[in-house]
Formats: structure tokens, C-alpha cells, sequence
């Protein structure tokens, strides 16, 4: 019988550590969310782990020394392709989130344009223009009154799909160049030819 549980475990683990590594930076640049930050970065692991599992089974098939050249291409790939979805994901966040409280700082919420203010919120900065900022905003009027909701859900859909193709992106050519890495596809010994460059649960083949 198939050790499920242990392939899963070390994929687990796998996908953990990517996202604890350089200081926990994918999971502290995640979106901002009602139901927190958590929510986008559990939704963004699974597809990571699938995607991990995925090329650990095409590495298994198709691991020999020849092959190394297309790991390496395939890393470069999605490298390049992650590059303007970190750009894009960097402006939105800045253009759709912004710091409360306004004093002291803590945390991320997410906005909508201004074009897409509530007659409510547009009603107080008539009355009160020195108070225009978003988290100005949020001090004095109810969160959820502030800006359309349509709009805002535009805004945390964009933030999580742009979020979501920036990770993936970058799991993907980290997983490629460690299989273009690995014994099998460098030339290594020739027992270690079935292994990814990631061992996998002992009882494993």
C-alpha cells in the first residue's frame, strides 16, 4: 500500500518552508483580508503544493541526465514570467491597501479608488476635507461604508489572483532548478536516479 500520508507530510513540510524562508517574506506580503492574511496565503499553498507534487511526479518519469537542459529552461520561465507579476502584485498592493491605524501603523486594509467612495464617505470629506485619507476614513465612518462593495471586491480578487501567479510563479522555478540540481538530472549515481532532488518519505520508491 502507498505511503499517502508520508508523501503528503513531506510535501507539507516542503511548501512550509518555502514559505517560512528569507524571514516568512511570501506569507508577510500576502494581501490583507477580513478573515486575515492566512486565508490567502492557505488558498496560494495548496495550489503550491499541488504544483510541487506535480513536478516531483514528472521528475520521477523523466529524470535522467538529458532532461536537465528542459528543468532549466522551465526554471527560467516561470523566473522571467514571475517578474512582472511581482511588479504588478508590488503597485496594486500599494494602490489598493493602505496602513491603519494612521498613527501608529499595524496592519494592512484593503481600499477601492476614489471614484468608488460611498455618497456616505463622500458626504463627510465635503464636511471634513483635512480628513481624506483612508484610514481617516475608517476612524470615523463604519469600514464597510466606505467604499462600494463591488468595488471592493474587485480589489481583493485582483490582489489575490496577482498574489497568487507571483508565488506560484516563483515555486514553480524554485522546484524546476532544484530538479535541474538534483543527482539524477546532474549525473549522479545510479541509485539515486529515482529520487527527486527533494528525498521523499522513507518506504518511498
Amino acid at each position: 500500500m502507498k505511503n499517502y500520508k508520508g508523501i503528503l507530510v513531506w510535501a507539507v513540510e516542503i511548501v512550509g518552508f518555502l514559505f517560512a524562508a528569507f524571514g516568512g517574506f511570501l506569507t508577510s506580503v500576502a494581501p490583507p483580508s477580513e478573515i486575515g492574511a492566512p486565508f490567502s496565503v492557505g488558498i496560494v499553498s495548496v495550489v503550491v503544493l499541488i504544483l510541487l507534487l506535480a513536478v516531483s511526479a514528472i521528475a520521477r518519469q523523466a529524470s535522467a541526465e538529458r532532461h536537465r537542459k528542459r528543468w532549466i529552461a522551465a526554471g527560467l520561465v516561470c523566473l522571467v514570467v514571475a517578474f512582472p507579476a511581482a511588479f504588478l502584485y508590488y503597485n496594486a498592493l500599494e494602490q489598493h491597501t493602505y496602513w491603519f491605524p494612521p498613527n501608529t501603523p499595524a496592519s494592512r486594509h484593503i481600499r477601492a479608488s476614489d471614484q468608488d467612495l460611498t455618497d456616505l464617505a463622500r458626504d463627510y470629506i465635503a464636511r471634513n476635507p483635512t480628513d481624506s485619507c483612508p484610514a481617516c476614513l475608517e476612524l470615523n465612518l463604519p469600514s464597510d461604508q466606505i467604499w462600494k462593495p463591488e468595488a471592493m471586491r474587485s480589489a481583493r480578487n485582483g490582489l489575490l489572483l496577482l498574489y497568487a501567479w507571483m508565488v506560484v510563479c516563483i515555486a514553480a522555478a524554485i522546484f524546476c532548478l532544484i530538479e535541474a540540481n538534483s543527482p539524477a538530472a546532474t549525473g549522479g549515481q545510479q541509485e539515486e536516479k529515482q529520487n527527486s532532488a527533494v528525498p521523499m518519505p522513507n518506504g518511498e520508491q
